[in-house]
């Protein structure tokens, strides 16, 4: 009943969002401090933030078209 209301996915897709944002902005950081060669360094990061994307918005689109009617039901004798 939580993804019925508004307020929930929008709650949970800032949830997402900063977390997401958060974690690349550390992974960035990392690859700053340890690769010391310019263009690895470029190329590492442009990765990092592609593979972002694509998560980030797969993580979107569930939150957005997740319908929990037509879920499975959960629990160890459904």
């Amino acid at each position: 009943s939580r993804w019925g209301t508004p307020f929930w996915r929008i709650y949970d897709l800032l949830l997402l969002v900063l977390a997401f944002i958060h974690g690349a902005n550390g992974a960035r950081i990392v690859i700053g401090d340890y690769i010391a060669h310019r263009t690895l360094r470029g190329l590492l990061i442009g990765i990092l933030i592609a593979i972002s994307a694509i998560w980030l918005l797969l993580g979107i689109a569930v939150i957005a078209f997740f319908d929990p009617g037509t879920a499975p039901p959960v629990g160890p004798f459904s």
